[in-house]
């Protein structure tokens, strides 16, 4: 699941929240996620979410 500011102004910031639900991915998880955007000098990046599930 993610959110996300859906308009920002040039040159400021924005939040971009995902959840993960580590039961459904194991003890040791990475994800990654594309986020596109208008910027013509990099239209988009990916994140990457690596973590441990303990319990």
């Amino acid at each position: 699941m993610a959110r996300y500011d859906r308009a920002i102004p040039p040159g400021g910031e924005g939040k971009i929240i995902l959840r993960l639900n580590p039961s459904t991915c194991g003890r040791d998880t990475k994800k990654s996620v594309l986020v596109t955007c208008n910027d013509p000098k990099r239209p988009y990046f990916i994140l990457i979410l690596k973590g441990q599930a303990s319990g």
